[in-house]
C-alpha cells in the first residue's frame, strides 16, 4: 500500500534507522547487486515519494553460489527476451500478453539450458530441477509456464490454485471492509482509498489531505456504504462498489478476474451472515477466514515442496511469500502492468 509505505519511511527517519536493519535471508552478492541496481535510478517505483532504502546484509546467509566454468555467476541476471519480438508489419509488439508469451517461452529454453549446461553447477554439484524456482503474477501464467516446462522434458510442480481468499483482491477487500465498519476512521478509510478497488494513487491520497471538501465527499460515501451493508448485508456494499468501479478496474488486465473474485468473496460474506447476523461478526469472521486460508495454503505448499523437491517450482509472487529457493526466474518482473 502506498499509503502505508511513505508513513513507514516517515517514521524510520524519525527514529534514525533508515527503515532496515538487516537482510538475515541473503547472500551477501545479492543484497550487493540489488542495492547497486536500484542505486543507478530513482529508486525504481514510479514514485518520488517511495525512496529504495539500501539494504545491509547480516553476513549469515551464504549459501552454494551459482558457478559457471568454476568461477562464481553474476548473483543478478537481466535476460534480453530471445524471439520475434516483431509485429505482422515487422514493429516492435507492444501487446503485454503477446510478450508476455515471448517471455514465457524464452524462460523455458533459459532453465533447459541451465540443466543440461555441464559447464554451471551449484556449489560443487550440478543444477538440479529441484534448485530452481520460477515466480510469477497470475495463476494462469503458472499453468502456461508449467505446459511449456512439461513440454520440454522438465519435472515441475505448480498448479496455479490457490484459494480466493488468498488473492491481492481478498486482501484490499479487508482493507475496505474496515473501513465502512468504520467509516469515520480517517485512517482506515484512506488505507482503502488507496487500494486498486477504490484506485487512488499516492498523488490523489496527498490530495486528500489538503482538499478537506473532496475527503469529506469519500467519507459520506464510505458512511452511505455502511449504512448500506448494515441495512442489506455486506454483499450489498461490494456491490455498490462494484456498479461504481467496474468501469475503472475492467480497464485493467486481470479487471473481470477482479470483480469475479469480489462476487465471489461478497457470497462467501453474505452466506456467513445468513448463518450468524451482524456486520462486526461477519467482518471479523472474514478476516480470520483469510489468515486460516494463508495458513492452510501455506502449510499444504510447504508439503508439497517436500514431496516435489525434485521438480521446478513455479507458483505466484504471493504464494511464495518466506520461502528460498537457489535460483529464481523472474520472467514477468518487467510487465507493470500487473497488479
Amino acid at each position: 500500500m502506498i499509503a502505508t509505505l511513505v508513513r513507514w519511511q516517515e517514521l524510520a527517519r524519525e527514529d534514525g534507522t533508515g527503515g532496515h536493519r538487516g537482510d538475515h535471508r541473503h547472500a551477501r552478492v545479492l543484497v550487493e547487486a540489488l542495492n547497486a541496481l536500484y542505486a543507478a535510478g530513482d529508486g525504481g517505483f514510479g514514485e518520488a515519494a517511495i525512496a529504495y532504502q539500501r539494504m545491509l546484509c547480516a553476513g549469515n546467509a551464504e549459501k552454494a553460489e551459482l558457478r559457471r566454468k568454476g568461477r562464481a555467476a553474476p548473483p543478478l541476471s537481466i535476460h534480453r527476451f530471445r524471439g520475434n519480438a516483431l509485429g505482422t508489419k515487422d514493429q516492435p509488439l507492444t501487446a503485454q500478453g503477446e510478450l508476455a508469451i515471448i517471455a514465457l517461452d524464452d524462460c523455458a529454453q533459459r532453465i533447459v539450458e541451465l540443466l543440461t549446461d555441464a559447464a554451471t553447477t551449484l556449489g560443487d554439484n550440478p543444477v538440479m530441477p529441484g534448485d530452481i524456482a520460477v515466480l510469477l503474477p497470475k495463476n494462469t501464467q503458472v499453468s502456461e509456464l508449467r505446459r511449456r516446462l512439461v513440454d520440454r522434458g522438465v519435472p515441475c510442480a505448480g498448479s496455479g490454485r490457490e484459494s480466493v481468499l488468498e488473492g491481492a483482491t481478498a486482501e484490499e477487500l479487508e482493507l475496505f471492509l474496515a473501513a465502512i465498519l468504520h467509516p469515520d476512521d480517517d485512517g482506515a478509510v484512506r488505507a482503502a482509498l488507496a487500494t486498486s478497488l477504490l484506485g487512488y494513487d499516492l498523488c490523489g491520497i496527498a490530495a486528500l489531505q489538503t482538499d478537506s471538501a473532496a475527503f469529506e465527499r469519500e467519507l459520506d460515501r464510505f458512511a452511505k456504504w455502511h449504512d448500506l451493508a448494515l441495512t442489506r448485508g455486506a454483499f450489498a456494499a461490494i456491490a455498490s462498489l462494484i456498479a461504481q468501479r467496474a468501469g475503472a478496474l475492467l480497464c485493467e488486465r486481470s479487471g473481470e478476474r477482479i470483480i469475479a473474485d469480489l462476487r465471489h468473496l461478497g457470497e462467501l460474506l453474505a452466506a456467513r451472515e445468513m448463518e450468524e447476523p451482524g456486520l462486526e461478526r461477519a467482518i471479523a469472521w472474514y478476516a480470520q477466514a483469510r489468515r486460516d486460508a494463508e495458513n492452510n495454503g501455506e502449510r499444504d505448499r510447504r508439503v508439497r515442496l517436500l514431496a516435489d523437491a525434485g521438480a521446478v517450482q513455479i507458483m505466484t509472487l504471493h504464494a511464495a511469500k518466506g520461502l528460498e529457493f537457489p535460483i529464481v526466474f523472474l520472467p514477468l518482473a518487467w510487465n507493470t502492468a500487473e497488479r
